[in-house]
């Protein structure tokens, strides 16, 4: 049985295989119970030719809780040439990691922590999440 880590580790393979190669910027949240978000970003250059290991001790956790179970959601920022940039989201939940459409991906982005719609941000373009593979859960 894989361990906590090891689920988290191989979600956040599929999760960059799926991104392919580039530089990708990530934000995962994992919303705990009683208890404030855990919220991790890390910026990750992902090359054909090798597999990128886990950002850092705290994005690992916060991967490690949304594939344990908690809800949370993920944002994949994909940069491009001449300052352009795909991004991509998806839902996480019961540790399954649900592909936002383009739409659903555009509004989460240009909403505003006041509920307000932003304006659109230069050279973006938002794009549905690939599907990926189901982590092994005990």
């Amino acid at each position: 049985m894989p361990s906590r880590d090891q689920r988290a580790a191989d979600a956040f393979r599929a999760l960059t295989a799926a991104l392919g190669p580039g530089t990708h910027h990530i934000a995962v949240s994992a919303h705990v119970h009683d208890a404030p978000a855990m919220t991790s970003t890390a910026m990750i250059e992902v090359t054909a030719d090798t597999e990128p290991a886990m950002p850092s001790v705290e994005f690992s956790d916060t991967m490690a809780e949304t594939v344990m179970g908690t809800c949370g959601m993920l944002i994949a920022r994909t940069y491009g040439p001449a300052l352009t940039f795909t991004v991509r989201g998806w839902y996480i939940q019961a540790g399954r990691f649900h592909p936002m459409t383009a739409d659903e991906m555009r509004q989460t982005h240009r909403t505003a922590p006041d509920g307000r719609m932003r304006g659109p941000e230069p050279g973006v373009t938002y794009a549905a999440g690939h599907p990926l593979p189901h982590p092994v859960r005990a």
